[in-house]
């Protein structure tokens, strides 16, 4: 088999699905293809949970290099690239980042594009839309060969959603009965007929006095 060949079923075995597409090429816009892995799926720039801004840096850092979301949020990323030579943002779990920064060493002309990844050049800016629809700790990291090994990596900490929350939401999805206010009313036959009686024993009394 040939070595390109024996390259490119190792890629694949690695990330099946990934289109081959790196480097050199940068990636401003976000890549909205949908994908579902264990770590998420591809987010809808239309419900966006909130905003979270990311910097690299020649320093070889994230900053921040640590972030909370909860389960069930969609998260733009804004990137920032503050160095002056290129930098890269790839969402996935630790294993499996470790591996393909590995890959990456080996074959640095190696090109890959995915919605949780943005390759961003010297001083600009790129952006992904996720959605952590999974709890769990997953990571992110720089994947330029190199970087990863010199400690450009963070760490995303996803909070499983509260049973109470996920209740109040479906709550509030449903229409509030309405309350009816029931009044109990007596019935007027009992008056009457406690009139009448009433009426009888008057009468009754009357004609036993004469």
């Amino acid at each position: 088999m040939k070595p390109a060949i024996l390259i490119g079923i190792a890629f694949l075995a690695l990330a099946p699905g990934d289109a081959l597409a790196h480097g050199k090429n940068p990636h401003k816009r976000a890549n909205l293809f949908m994908v579902e892995n264990e770590f998420g799926r591809t987010g809808d720039p239309k419900n966006v949970t909130r905003a979270i801004e990311v910097s690299m840096s020649d320093e070889m850092k994230f900053e921040p290099d640590v972030l909370t979301v909860t389960q069930g949020e969609t998260i733009h990323f804004r990137i920032g690239n503050k160095g002056d030579i290129l930098h890269e943002m790839v969402i996935g779990t630790e294993p499996a980042l470790i591996e393909h920064a590995a890959l990456m060493e080996k074959f640095p002309d190696m090109e890959h594009a995915e919605p949780y990844m943005s390759h961003v050049p010297e001083q600009s800016s790129g952006e992904i839309f996720w959605t952590f629809d999974k709890p769990g700790e997953f990571h992110y990291g720089c994947l330029v060969p190199g970087h990863f090994q010199a400690g450009m990596r963070g760490k995303i900490i996803v909070l499983a959603k509260p049973i109470a929350a996920t209740i109040a939401e479906e709550d509030l999805q449903q229409e509030p009965a309405s309350a009816t206010k029931v009044v109990k009313k007596e019935p007027r036959r009992t008056t009457r007929v406690a009139a009448v009686r009433g009426v009888e024993a008057s009468a009754a009394t009357t004609q036993s006095k004469r």
